[in-house]
């Protein structure tokens, strides 16, 4: 039997950043769980990682972008003889540095002033600057 394959996504987004990625591996025979981490300051990596275990039974292969990866970390500690294997993308080991953390607290702010909405309007427009790859670019559009 295949472990399930959980896909974490990054802050701010939502599962949704996965529904491609969904779709192929379901295809391929994979049972597929997204879950939407809550975006609430208080809440903790513990917590989440509790919340991700309850949703899988059994073997698992968890998959995180950013956020997503630094739950990961904390799914090792708690479940390490559950994971079959593990995707690290765009992520750290490490704490963040101050400047990240405070890009980050303005994504936060973002969020909360403009929504969701907002934060992709702006990675769009850094994808679509000047020097970006053709093929991104593109898909961006």
């Amino acid at each position: 039997m295949r472990p399930t394959v959980v896909l974490l996504h990054a802050f701010p987004l939502n599962s949704r950043m996965w529904e491609g990625h969904r779709e192929a591996l379901e295809a391929a025979g994979y049972a597929v769980v997204a879950p939407d981490l809550p975006g609430e300051p208080e809440a903790t990596f513990a917590a989440w990682a509790r919340r991700v275990l309850r949703l899988v039974e059994g073997d698992f292969i968890p998959v995180g972008v950013s956020m997503g990866g630094y739950l990961i970390f904390e799914l090792w500690r708690q479940a390490s003889d559950r994971i079959r294997a593990l995707v690290l993308a765009d992520t750290r080991a490490a704490p963040e540095a101050p400047d990240a953390r405070a890009a980050r607290e303005e994504t936060i702010r973002l969020v909360g002033d403009e929504g969701v909405a907002a934060v992709w309007e702006l990675m769009r427009g850094r994808l679509l600057a000047p020097g970006a790859p053709p093929e991104v670019v593109e898909r961006a559009r």
